[in-house]
């Protein structure tokens, strides 16, 4: 388990260093296009665009980095009303594997997307369409590792706290 720590770790800070690039380079362009409307009148074709496809990117990216550290908002309605702490341990694994299960089916479907808009290019910059459509495999991959991780990690503390309860009655 240290070892995926030390890879979320070191994912988590991929991501933060990828989603400041990312905003980086949003306000940057963004900039470019309101000065080069206001001095020059005219503005450029590529800016809108680009930084559109940097925004995709940048909430997906930021999805895998919240998942991936826990600060993803949540609605605790159901955790509320267990009494107990296994039991909302439970929960938490369940969703877990659930989310896990989801996003490996929208990798699929990411892959099979990305195949498709690799044949297309876009309007402006004339990049291949796969660009913005390899945000999906990306970061899909990244959610599954982060809810395979948070699962494992359920499933640990769920056999640690039975260990120790077992220890305590004897």
């Amino acid at each position: 388990m240290q070892v995926l720590q030390k890879i979320n770790k070191y994912i988590s800070q991929i991501l933060k260093v990828a989603l400041i690039a990312c905003f980086t380079y949003m306000t940057v362009v963004l900039s470019l296009q309101v000065f080069g409307r206001y001095l020059f009148h005219k503005g450029f074709s590529w800016t809108e665009e680009t930084a559109r496809y940097i925004m995709i990117w940048a909430v997906f990216l930021g999805a895998a980095y919240i998942a991936l550290n826990l600060e993803h908002v949540k609605v605790s309605i159901i955790e509320d009303l267990m009494k107990k702490q296994k039991h909302k341990q439970i929960l938490e694994l369940v969703q877990h594997i659930a989310g896990f299960i989801f996003v490996v089916i929208v990798l699929k479907y990411g892959f099979m997307q990305m195949t498709i808009a690799k044949l297309s290019k876009s309007a402006n910059t004339g990049f291949s369409m796969m660009f913005p459509y390899l945000v999906f495999p990306v970061a899909f991959a990244l959610l599954s590792y982060a809810y395979f991780y948070r699962a494992l990690d359920d499933i640990v503390k769920l056999t640690k706290k039975d260990q120790t309860e077992g220890g305590e009655e004897q």
